[in-house]
């Protein structure tokens, strides 16, 4: 039991003359809590109310900041006694402000015992302390960023509610940008089991490297210099990779007309595509390079014609000649359209999820990976989206994008959903 001592004191101190724990911390708010008893760690009501109203609020208002407690003692008694005073010292404060919602992962605390002492008296009660620092963010936001297009990364239009999303396949690296880097101190991922990155601490450049080591989700936060600032966070979305095999045919009739579709320009599109649904979902289209000339013993017309949900006789007459035993089937033809539509259609499906496409040759060369990935995707079971995203149907400003739930629709993320505090940074 301590010997009482009064009411606790509150001291501020300027910013630029705050203990930081590292170089580069950016203190917010500082003060000194003194005038803890003698021999005592108890967090006395006036530092209770200081705190709540200063440390606690803060943290409600920017739940991203850090805070660093440094506990200290008089010169009074042994240096092992007092070093271990100042530490549950700080430890109580500690304590209190978990108790009142702030999140242990950042607070950081250290103790000095008397070390820091200037005192000529054995007992100033300025010595018989704890000093908060609250840290803040730079004013310069630091944001994860994609870098290269196409690549699986989400940018979130609003990170207060959901937040920048990689999706990664286990075993496999990709790069991210990172806005301000150089005001990052150090990157945590939250199961490294999933994924890791690196460099994970100062100097971390422009960009950074994420491997995905498990499927799963989970977080990598940047922190500044002392560790518990919260600067950025992403969501890393690491998928196994899931296979469907895809066979391709050139079709012609037994009266002249047949698609000019070369070796050259299917091979081109189906690596193109592959690598649409490999990047940003890690599914893999698998072909074996092979294509299949398809005769039809009948006249098809200057075009096949067919109707959405209700396939014609000539629809069925060229699927009846598919490769057997694989789950994708894409037919190049001379011309396609859907009857039952308004405008002039580049491709068409029998059914959404489905088997078979139709690609016609009136397909625009800069359209013809586009066309080709965008009825694939209807055959995995994706519907029509945004413009900018593959399955979009603006032929003007044709996107090839794959959003983060539509990967999610054609390869679940393995293992349960994250729980994910919304954070406002």
């Amino acid at each position: 039991m301590g010997r009482p001592t009064g009411p606790g004191k509150i001291e501020s101190l300027a910013s630029n003359a705050a203990p930081v724990p590292r170089p580069g911390a950016r203190a917010d708010l500082a003060a000194r809590l003194f005038n803890f008893d003698i021999d005592d760690a108890g967090v006395k009501p006036e530092h209770q109310d200081w705190l709540r109203s200063n440390v606690v609020a803060a943290f409600r208002r920017f739940p991203g900041s850090g805070l660093f407690l440094q506990g200290s003692a008089s010169r009074s008694g042994a240096n092992a006694h007092n070093l271990d005073l100042s530490r549950r010292r700080v430890e109580a404060v500690s304590r209190f402000l978990t108790g009142q919602g702030v999140p242990a992962g950042q607070i950081l605390t250290s103790f000095t015992g008397e070390e820091l002492s200037s005192s000529r008296s054995g007992e100033d009660e300025r010595d018989r302390a704890v000093t908060a620092v609250l840290l803040s963010a730079p004013a310069t936001p630091v944001r994860f960023r994609a870098h290269a297009p196409l690549d699986g990364f989400e940018e979130s239009p609003d990170r207060a509610r959901q937040l920048d999303r990689l999706t990664i396949g286990v075993g496999e690296t990709k790069e991210v940008d990172l806005d301000n880097g150089g005001l990052v101190g150090v990157l945590t991922t939250g199961n490294p089991a999933i994924a890791s990155v690196r460099p994970s601490s100062f100097p971390i450049q422009r960009s950074v490297t994420i491997l995905g080591t498990g499927g799963g989700s989970t977080l990598i936060e940047a922190r500044d210099p002392s560790g518990v600032v919260l600067l950025a966070r992403l969501l890393v979305v690491v998928k196994n990779v899931v296979r469907h095999s895809i066979a391709i045919h050139v079709v012609r009739d037994n009266a002249g007309h047949s698609s000019q579709r070369g070796t050259s320009s299917i091979q081109q599109i189906a690596t193109g595509m592959n690598d649409l649904y490999r990047r940003q979902a890690n599914v893999s289209l698998v072909w074996d390079g092979s294509v299949n000339l398809v005769t039809v013993a009948r006249d098809l017309g200057d075009k096949i014609e067919s109707a959405e949900g209700n396939p014609s006789d000539e629809w069925l007459a060229v699927t009846s000649l598919g490769a057997p035993g694989v789950r994708c089937r894409v037919f190049f033809v001379h011309d396609f359209d859907f009857t039952n539509t308004a405008k002039e259609e580049l491709g068409g499906v029998d059914a959404i999820p489905g088997r078979d496409a139709m690609i016609g040759d009136d397909t625009p060369q800069r359209l013809e990976t586009k066309a080709t990935a965008h009825e694939v995707g209807h055959l995995l079971g994706l519907r029509h989206a945004a413009p900018d995203q593959l399955m979009g149907t603006d032929r003007v400003n044709a996107g090839l994008r794959i959003s983060a739930s539509e990967a999610d629709l054609l390869n679940p993320t393995p293992g349960p959903p994250l729980v994910i505090p919304q954070i406002r940074i």
